[in-house]
């Protein structure tokens, strides 16, 4: 009897109607019927009402519980809205042309150091990428100026403050105590620094234009472009007088939602020692602190749906549900390297276990911004992902097979993960 009572889907009802009928006794039956329906019944009735709505208001209330969608893209300056709300750019300083300071510019020069230019976008394969960072090329070109024409010298840097900012947000993250999935973020690796090495004859004059001849990557460089994803900067101030807590040491700081923006997360982006929670409520947002006064809060709204159009395509990191399946076989690998998505592109042939390294490293870590992760020292077995790509020339393949080994990666810890197009 017991057993039936804390199955799924458990009538209460039909519960009690069938134990009445093995009561004997009429009168017995009939006394019983009249306390259970009337007191026990409604009794449970009012508590599993109760308990069902605080399961969904901590659902609600607690934003781990939810996947945060991050998406990012990438778009050319003269192209971009600024008034574009969802997809915003990774540094708000991108939307304007690079100011040459000429006076560091001469003394760069005079001291025989080489001076930042401004950036540039390689569609590029990884590997090409690697060979020309292993190369360490430089690349000729000419500088003119007001008074003339001059040959100059140029390096190439890859740019990490991309990759620095989403060290930033993972921070964000785990300050709000919301644990981290890995991005796809394949454009922020492709935007490389240009540097003036060396430049004959012009000292402290006005540059008006910069000519440099990338050879064999010349058809690759796209200028003035800039990485788009879809979290902005909003300030927004406490509306009502923060409320002591039961503690009796923080205070609960209300945002209201005319404050906020329908289907968009919010995430507290200060950084101060103060902050210890955000919860979502139905009429706003919820932030607990030691701060006794309203404040004015620094927040990250993270949108979800753009209207922007691109030429290339926006990347996600957005997760299929695909239920319970026991990860650690081949076939959970397979169904956990569907769920990403990238199915799209790629499609997973063959699993290899080896205790080799593969001799050509096809991929590399979205995570590998990350520092205070607990990892095993020694990986002594490797774990090789075969995919055969459907575009082979798309410059992105390695890159979104990066992805989705890095995602494995935080499942399967005790391996070297790698991948490997075929």
């Amino acid at each position: 009897m017991r057993e039936e009572i804390f199955k799924d889907k458990c009538s209460m009802e039909n519960y009690i109607q069938n134990r009445l009928l093995e009561v004997e006794s009429l009168q017995n039956t009939e006394m019983l019927r009249e306390v259970l329906g009337k007191v026990f019944l409604p009794l449970y009735e009012y508590m599993e009402a109760s308990y069902h709505d605080l399961e969904q208001r901590m659902k609600e209330e607690n934003p781990a519980e939810k996947q945060i969608e991050i998406k990012t893209a990438v778009i050319s300056r003269e192209k971009y809205d600024m008034t574009e709300e969802v997809l915003r750019p990774v540094i708000l300083e991108d939307c304007y042309p690079t100011q040459i300071d000429f006076t560091k510019l001469a003394e760069a020069m005079a001291m025989g150091k080489e001076y930042f230019m401004f950036k540039i976008f390689l569609k590029l394969d990884y590997l090409e990428l690697e060979r020309l960072e292993g190369g360490k090329r430089k690349f000729h070109g000419t500088v003119k100026t007001v008074n003339g024409e001059y040959h100059a010298v140029f390096r190439l840097r890859k740019s990490n403050v991309y990759i620095e900012r989403v060290g930033q947000m993972y921070q964000t993250f785990w300050r709000n105590h919301i644990p981290w999935q890995t991005l796809c973020i394949p454009y922020l690796h492709k935007f490389y620094d240009v540097y003036l090495a060396e430049a004959e004859g012009f000292l402290n004059e006005e540059i008006t234009e910069v000519s440099i001849d990338f050879r064999e990557y010349k058809e690759a460089v796209c200028y003035d472009y800039i990485p788009l994803w879809n979290i902005d900067t909003v300030y927004v101030k406490t509306d009502s007088f923060p409320m002591l807590c039961i503690d009796q040491i923080h205070y609960e700081h209300q945002i209201y939602e005319n404050q906020l923006e329908k289907h968009c997360v919010y995430l507290v982006a200060e950084e101060e020692e103060d902050f210890t929670g955000i919860r979502k409520k139905k009429d706003g947002l919820c932030i607990t602190c030691n701060a006794e006064e309203g404040r004015k809060w620094k927040l990250y709204k993270i949108g979800k749906e753009s209207s922007v159009r691109l030429e290339e395509p926006v990347m996600d990191n957005k997760r299929e549900e695909i239920g319970y399946l026991p990860i650690r076989t081949r076939g959970g690998i397979c169904k956990f390297i569907q769920s990403l998505g990238v199915d799209e592109r790629l499609i997973l042939k063959n699993i290899i276990f080896t205790k080799d390294k593969p001799q050509i490293i096809e991929t590399y870590s979205m995570d590998g911004f990350i520092e205070d992760e607990i990892t095993l020292g020694n990986k002594e077995n490797c774990m090789i992902l075969e995919f055969k790509p459907k575009e082979k020339e798309w410059y992105l393949n390695r890159d979104v097979m990066s992805y989705a080994v890095s995602a494995l990666t935080r499942e399967y810890r005790e391996f070297a993960c790698f991948g490997r197009l075929v």
